[in-house]
C-alpha cells in the first residue's frame, strides 16, 4: 500500500508531507441589532483526502513548498518520530484562526498560539461593533 501524504522535494532532500485539517464550528452572535461570527476550536482534526489537494491549494508543489516554509517559521511544522523524512502540517483557514472578516480564505498551518479564547474573541467582537455604532450619523 502506498504511503499517504503529498511528495515534495525540499533543500534537496525528498519528503512525504501528511496534511491535516483542524476543525472550527462557526457561532454566530447578536450585539446591538448587529451579527458577528466567532469561530469555536473543536479540536478535531483528520487528514485530508489526497485525491483532491486543490481543495487546499496543495496541488502546486511551489505552493506546498512556500506552505513547509511558513510552518517551520511559525515553529507548527513536526517531524515524524518514526520516519526521518515525513513531515506533518496542521491547516486551518485565516477567517477561523484570526480573521473571520476575511474575504478571501486562504489555508493557513494552524498555530495553537495565535488562537485566543472565545471569551476574548467575543469581546473583540462587541468592541467593534460599538466603535462602529459611535460613527454612525444620527437622524
Amino acid at each position: 500500500m502506498a504511503e499517504k501524504g503529498l511528495p515534495v522535494v525540499l533543500e534537496g532532500k525528498r519528503i512525504n508531507l501528511r496534511v491535516f485539517r483542524r476543525f472550527f464550528y462557526p457561532i454566530q452572535i447578536k450585539h446591538m441589532g448587529e451579527k458577528f461570527i466567532v469561530y469555536s476550536d473543536t479540536r478535531r482534526e483528520r487528514e485530508i483526502n489526497y485525491r483532491r489537494p486543490e481543495d487546499y491549494d496543495l496541488d502546486n508543489p511551489f505552493n506546498r513548498i512556500k506552505l513547509i516554509r511558513l510552518a517551520r517559521a511559525m515553529n507548527c511544522l513536526k517531524q515524524s518520530q518514526e520516519k526521518e523524512n515525513e513531515y506533518r502540517i496542521t491547516l486551518c483557514t485565516n477567517k477561523e484562526l484570526y480573521y473571520p472578516q476575511a474575504e478571501t480564505i486562504r489555508y493557513i498551518p494552524f498555530d495553537p498560539r495565535r488562537l485566543d479564547p472565545l471569551k476574548e474573541r467575543i469581546e473583540e467582537g462587541r468592541r467593534k461593533i460599538e466603535w462602529g455604532q459611535k460613527f454612525i450619523p444620527r437622524r
